[in-house]
């Protein structure tokens, strides 16, 4: 199954959708981001200090970029995620 999209000056492009189960691995890849940076700001810190962080450090340096995380890729790489890039998906606009 391939889209057609009219792009710039009438110009016919057709595209393969990715499928399901890249979809699907590309979200993988993006929780494993998420868990990384978990393990990076929570639980490494939590190890080697023994320490409970204030309130507003996990909402800040953890939650904050996760919480973000899609609006940032979609303003700065044009809603392409790094799981995405990483199993090749490419996004494009409905004007191609």
């Amino acid at each position: 199954m391939t889209i057609k999209v009219n792009a710039y000056r009438n110009v016919l492009m057709e595209y393969e959708p990715a499928s399901i189960g890249t979809r699907i691995l590309a979200t993988f890849f993006d929780y494993v981001l998420f868990l990384v940076w978990a393990l990076l700001t929570w639980g490494l810190p939590a190890l080697i200090v023994d320490y409970w962080f204030p309130v507003w450090y996990y909402v800040i340096v953890l939650a904050l970029p996760m919480v973000l995380y899609d609006f940032v890729c979609e303003v700065f790489f044009e809603g392409q995620s790094l799981g995405k890039y990483a199993v090749g998906i490419r996004v494009i606009n409905v004007d191609g």
